[in-house]
């Protein structure tokens, strides 16, 4: 008798499943003492399954004896394709495990920066990075991307940098200006603080120097002399004991002193390591109260004028008053000693003089000496011809005598009529004295009346 290939098969399994229900029923023996797993118990032995495995093989062999050549051909075709899907399946496995290996590769340098180009072998490897949630690789566009951003932040760091220093330097300058502000404001000078002649002292110049020549020369001290050198507070002292000494100059760069005569000092000439003192009766004048070594700060409207010498022609304190006295309004003058150096002679230093009105406000600085008009020498709006003293004003009143807190001497010569008298003054006329009592009295007799 032949049987199909389905119930081959399925007898087959039937006989399998039988035999080994059988085999585990033998196998399973009573625990004496010890409690044991279930399933460890359930399970044969190796030798055990060989056995089986072996008798259910022969008699699956002998149940498909009497199968045609057909049924065996599918047989067979069966059992390769189930080999080739346990192959297929074994590749897959081993796969997944070099899949996972390299993950943890990955992982494990997933920190390190990517220094250039990562090649791309394929497709999976690009998925792999992003299933894996790592950073993609780097282009050659990405690259030079990622250096112009660096580019970019470091400009923006230099430019705050650059901004936080342009700042402080803005700071710095606004606390110097404050500073001169306050200084100035120290050094305001007015009339009243003018009290001498000359204050000050000497005149000091540097970064100057006059050779005497001749007779001009009072004393030498020094290089090329038999008296040693002296610094300037001590030539300072043998110029103001010598009457006829006008100035003197102190080369610290030769070790070298004169002690001079004359107004040498109005054509000096630039040199660094030189002073030059002037004596203060160079530089007084009689109307005028002078400060040495005082810069006055006029600007604007207070300007009146500026005046500068030449190589040719020199201005002198007398000549800059002289000047003040002619120009309306002019209250003070300053004269820098040490202007910039003369046109057509390069060596030679200037005078530069500004003349200015109002209250002068002083800032000290060598080289500058403010002469200040006297109060008893000073009309506003009158310019011109010799100085002369203040007139006093005429006080406002009317075309009468009259009584301010007290009497007043007639001067009906003086004062002018026309004048508005403020009304919290008490003013009373002495022509209507005893009208003003009669009224009084009258007014007085009329209100006992009622």
């Amino acid at each position: 008798m032949r049987l199909s290939l389905p119930l081959t098969v399925a007898l087959c399994l039937q006989l399998w499943l039988a035999v080994t229900s059988v085999g585990k029923q033998q196998r399973q023996q009573p625990v004496p003492v010890a409690l044991i797993d279930e399933e460890e118990a359930a399970e044969p032995s190796a030798g055990e399954l060989a056995e089986i495995e072996g008798n259910a093989g022969g008699l699956l062999e002998s149940m498909t004896t009497g199968i045609g050549t057909e049924e065996r051909a599918l047989l067979a075709a069966a059992q390769k394709e189930v080999a080739e899907q346990e192959k297929e399946q074994a590749a897959q496995e081993k796969e997944l495990e070099q899949s996972e290996a390299q993950e943890e590769q990955i992982e494990k340098e997933e920190d390190k920066p990517v220094s250039g180009l990562i090649a791309l072998p394929d497709f999976r490897q690009l998925a792999r990075h992003h299933r894996l949630r790592t950073a993609p690789p780097r282009t050659r566009y990405d690259i030079e991307a990622a250096k112009e951003k660096e580019e970019r932040q470091e400009e923006a760091k230099y430019a705050r940098q650059f901004g936080e220093l342009m700042q402080s330097e803005d700071r710095q300058e606004a606390a110097a200006e404050e500073k001169e502000q306050q200084q100035s404001r120290a050094n305001r000078m007015s009339f009243r603080q003018l009290q001498r002649p000359v204050e000050g002292g000497f005149l000091r110049i540097n970064s100057a120097e006059k050779f005497c020549l001749g007779d001009d020369i009072l004393e030498a001290y020094g290089r090329g002399s038999a008296s040693p050198f002296i610094d300037f507070d001590e030539a300072e002292q043998r110029c103001a004991a010598d009457d006829r000494c006008s100035f003197f100059t102190v080369d610290r760069e030769s070790n070298r002193t004169w002690i001079c005569k004359g107004d040498g000092y109005l054509s000096l000439e630039p040199f660094p390591s030189a002073v030059v003192g002037v004596s203060p009766k160079e530089l007084a004048v009689d109307r005028y109260r002078v400060v040495t070594n005082m810069q006055s700060i006029c600007q604007g409207a207070n300007l009146i004028e500026e005046r500068r010498s030449t190589s040719r022609s020199t201005i002198d304190m007398e000549e800059a008053a002289k000047t003040c006295d002619n120009l309306p309004d002019c209250t003070h003058f300053t004269i820098n000693f040490s202007g910039s150096t003369a046109m057509p002679a390069p060596h030679t230093l200037i005078q530069h003089v500004y003349f200015c009105a109002g209250d002068p406000i002083g800032a000290p600085n060598d080289s500058f000496v403010t002469a200040s008009r006297r109060a008893t020498h000073y009309v506003p709006g009158a310019p011109g011809g010799a100085p002369r003293p203040l007139r006093p004003r005429p006080l406002p009143c009317m075309g009468v005598p009259l009584q301010l807190r007290g009497p007043v001497e007639d001067s009906r010569g003086v004062y002018k009529a026309g004048s508005i008298i403020p009304p919290d003054i008490n003013v009373v006329y002495r022509s209507k004295e005893h009208e003003l009592q009669a009224a009084t009295e009258k007014k007085g007799k009329a209100s006992s009346a009622h």
